[in-house]
């Protein structure tokens, strides 16, 4: 990816860890990704955020800080508004 010229930041915060991917400008168009995935002793469980624009990518920080309590969805109501 970074020969691609894709800025990877990874930061993990005891059982979550979490990324972010921000593209060069000519592949903007594929979005602003930030990852987190959790740990528990009988699970893994993982959430992805695309964005269209940079300024509106969720931080790491504000994403962790949810200390993996994140809503569930199944795979239909991805992507539809008010989903969680």
């Amino acid at each position: 990816m970074k020969q691609m010229g894709i800025q990877v930041d990874v930061k993990t915060f005891g059982p979550i860890t979490c990324s972010t991917m921000v593209p060069p400008a000519n592949l903007a168009q594929h979005g602003f990704n930030t990852t987190c995935t959790v740990s528990k002793p009988t699970a893994i469980a993982g959430v992805e955020v695309i964005a269209k624009s940079q300024h509106d990518m969720v931080s790491i920080e504000r994403f962790a800080s949810t200390g993996g309590k994140w809503p569930v969805v199944s795979s239909g109501e991805c992507g539809e508004p008010g989903a969680t």
